[in-house]
């Protein structure tokens, strides 16, 4: 599945609790984003972090067109 001839990063997003990347992937070159999410037991802590996610997904969706 991932093979560097065939996806270009366009960015990268290391945060703690998580890390993701937006890619061009494939043939047709579609945006994509793979997020990888590590999580405290915590509630407060999980709350706090999707909450920063949600952000993340807004901010990603208006600058590269994905979501």
């Amino acid at each position: 599945m991932w093979r560097k001839s065939s996806a270009n990063i366009i960015t990268k997003v290391v945060e703690e609790g998580f890390v993701g990347v937006c890619l061009e992937w494939g043939v047709f070159k579609h945006r994509c984003v793979i997020l990888n999410v590590y999580s405290k037991c915590d509630l407060d802590g999980q709350r706090r972090l999707w909450e920063k996610i949600v952000v993340l997904k807004r901010e990603m969706g208006t600058k590269l067109g994905v979501f």
